[in-house]
C-alpha cells in the first residue's frame, strides 16, 4: 500500500510539501505512510482518515484529468 500512496501523489504531480499543505496532514505522517513506517503514525482512526483524504485526492485528480482530456478532444 505504501508504494501505491506514493504513486497517487506522484500521479497528481504534487510534492510532499504540497500534499501536506493541501490536505492538512503533517509531512512526517505522509512520509511514514509512503515508507510503511507505521510506528511514527498516530492512532488508527487518524490513519484511516488520512487514507480517505489521500484517496479522495486521487479521485479528484482523475476527474480533473478526464475533464481536461475531454476538453482537449472537443
Amino acid at each position: 500500500m505504501s508504494s501505491m500512496l506514493k504513486q497517487i501523489r506522484l500521479d497528481a504531480g504534487k510534492s510532499l510539501n504540497q500534499v501536506s499543505s493541501d490536505l492538512k496532514i503533517r509531512k512526517k505522517y505522509l512520509v511514514a505512510l509512503e515508507e510503511g513506517d507505521f510506528d511514527v503514525l498516530p492512532g488508527e482512526v487518524y490513519v484511516r482518515g488520512y487514507l480517505k483524504i489521500i484517496f479522495r485526492l486521487s479521485q479528484c485528480e482523475r476527474s480533473q484529468y478526464s475533464a481536461d482530456r475531454s476538453n482537449k478532444t472537443e
